[in-house]
């Protein structure tokens, strides 16, 4: 079953009423789940927590722990600290609590958000993981405290018609990935990525930000790239080993791409050194017959063949998304731009729920955390290596068929990645990351702590689809030993003069094929997506032909947005922030129903 846990904690509840808590009920209602839920009351607070699979009592002792907790070095930590092997991970939670106090935490690796309540200290703490895969959110009414993990459970203590407008302008700024504490309610707050939230004994709380990328300083030095790239694999492998599902079957998203057929690749190979040959690994893969530029069978053929394996495909040629617009994209809480292909990934973890998969691994960050960019010769002018900039930006200028000129001045001389990618400077968010990119050195470190900063379009994915689903969706690229170890690396071991992706390439490639290890264009589904909006334009363009949102916040005007309209539909070049502003369309237009309902 599904490993997702829901819960729900309230602190300083004044009078605890006897009637059962809502949020067994609230999951039913948004994802046809069944679950078991369990409750304990210490004092005057409460902790709900619900799960699919039959819950252990919250155990009701001096330090409670409440959460969606994945933590992937327990080994590690059991073995450091002298603890019993048998010890649950909330236990393991409490244990590390009592003897390091609350900065356990930077001991942590893995995907959580939970709450830790002590009572001999009358302390509560909300705690959010490094990268921010898991979710959590919090209201205070009055002296009182309520936390979630999704905003859904929350529904009882906030008015869902009470929009927070100041959140879509920030969602413009960003990119569409907000990680502030602006959500689209006004009494809603989220805790952010790598932060945690206490609250003391006299109800004051203080928000603490125990982990940012920027804060990690040095290069890591080897001898040489073989020792780059023996380390990278090992690592490489055991952000894999640590999602596989044990004891049971993991399906791999595997497209044609570096990232999926390494994840594969890896996983087949754990997969076959487990001595109880109980870990089996399958893969699910969208194909297309007739829309060939958009088809990567040849890759994974290959792939499959090598591990002499079988693949799950699903044809897609006539598998359309948009069909009955907006009606078949369910309803989230936020807006979020991957959202707008909810059809195709639905699909696919469909396509493995039925058969009998609750575990999935994407190859979802591998773009922001290995490709690298041309960034890395501004470092090189910084190193007095102006030849070595010079060859890159050469080789680079003539693969993209680009000026030269342009790119050594863009790059080389004045690379100011922030400047590049946040079109509003007069946002908090620009300046929040401004403030923050000034204590990185490199320039081809500044690159990937914005683009790591911005990988959490999964959340729709994992929180909506997969919970729809009953499946389990995980990220080895988003694992925080591979981010700290990638960060430190010389950037040209991302971004080579010929190759993005590198020292994946070089310590993975003898996993792989050689078709996939010197691939060097990506495919895109720009023809099936064509497909779909044309085939179901009628529909889509009366939903978005008359904006509510964007027009009244003044992010553009009719007039120019039926334009971009019609370019979108007519497949012609459309604005930067097109896209965010029909992810925001898509969600008011599904919020109105929800709310009218």
């Amino acid at each position: 079953m599904i490993t997702i846990r829901w819960f729900l904690a309230e602190i300083n509840t004044n009078s605890i009423s006897c009637q059962k808590q809502k949020v067994e009920e609230y999951i039913k209602k948004e994802f046809n789940i069944e679950v078991y839920q369990k409750e304990v009351e210490r004092f005057n607070n409460r902790f709900t927590c619900c799960d699919s699979e039959s819950l252990p009592e919250i155990q009701n002792n001096q330090i409670v722990v409440l959460g969606d907790v994945d933590i992937h070095n327990q080994e590690m930590l059991k073995e450091k600290y002298e603890i019993s092997k048998a010890l649950c991970t909330e236990d393991l939670l409490i244990h590390l609590y009592r003897n390091l106090g609350i900065d356990f935490l930077n001991e942590l690796v893995g995907e959580f958000s939970f709450i830790l309540y002590d009572s001999d200290k009358n302390l509560t703490y909300a705690v959010r993981d490094h990268v921010g895969i898991k979710t959590l959110y919090w209201i205070k009414k009055d002296n009182k405290y309520i936390f979630a993990n999704d905003i859904f459970i929350l529904q009882d203590y906030f008015n869902i018609k009470d929009l927070e407008m100041e959140y879509f302008k920030e969602f413009l700024d960003c990119n569409g990935i907000v990680d502030s504490e602006l959500t689209p309610y006004k009494e809603v707050k989220r805790l952010s990525s790598g932060y945690y939230l206490e609250l003391n004994d006299k109800l004051d709380y203080q928000i603490h930000n125990y982990w940012d990328l920027c804060n990690i300083n040095g290069n890591i030095k080897f001898l040489n790239e073989k020792e780059y790239e023996e380390k990278f694999k090992e690592i490489f492998f055991e952000s894999v080993k640590s999602r596989l599902k044990k004891n049971d079957e993991t399906s791999i998203m595997l497209s044609g791409g570096l990232d999926s057929t390494s994840i594969y690749a890896a996983s087949k190979i754990l997969s076959k050194e487990d001595k109880e040959k109980k870990q089996q690994i399958s893969s699910i893969s969208a194909v297309f017959n007739e829309l060939k530029e958009s088809d990567e069978q040849i890759y994974i053929n290959e792939l499959l063949d090598k591990y002499k394996d079988k693949g799950n495909y699903k044809e897609f040629d006539n598998e359309l998304m948009y069909e009955n617009f907006p009606e078949n994209i369910p309803f989230s809480y936020e807006p979020h731009v991957s959202g707008l292909t909810f059809e195709f990934t639905n699909r696919l973890v469909k396509g493995a729920a039925e058969n009998g998969i609750n575990r999935m691994l994407t190859g979802f960050a591998g773009d922001q955390l290995l490709t690298g960019s041309l960034d890395v010769t501004n470092d090189f002018i910084k190193r007095r290596k102006l030849g070595k900039a010079l060859s890159y930006v050469t080789k680079y200028s003539i693969a993209t068929n680009s000026s030269a000129f342009k790119n050594f001045f863009k790059y080389t001389l004045s690379s100011n990645i922030l400047d590049e990618e946040v079109k509003n400077k007069e946002s908090s968010y620009y300046t929040k990351m401004k403030k923050k990119m000034k204590k990185i050195r490199y320039s081809h470190q500044k690159q990937l702590y914005y683009q790591i900063s911005n990988a959490k379009a999964h959340l729709y994915m994992d929180r909506t689809i997969g919970a729809i689903h009953k499946v389990d969706i995980k990220h080895p690229l988003l694992d925080r030993r591979l981010i700290e170890f990638v960060y430190t690396l010389p950037g040209e071991l991302r971004f080579s003069d010929y190759h993005s992706k590198l020292i994946l390439r070089n310590s993975l490639g003898d996993i792989l094929t050689e078709r996939i290890k010197n691939r060097i264009n990506k495919t895109t589904h720009l023809a099936y997506t064509y497909k779909s909006i044309r085939t179901n334009w009628e529909k889509i363009y009366s939903t978005l032909s008359q904006p509510q949102l964007i027009i009244k916040l003044g992010f553009i005007s009719l007039e120019e947005w039926n334009k971009e309209l019609m370019k979108w539909r007519n497949g012609i070049a459309v604005s930067d922030s097109f896209w965010l502003m029909l992810a925001i369309e898509l969600w008011i237009s599904k919020y109105n129903t929800k709310v009218n309902n």
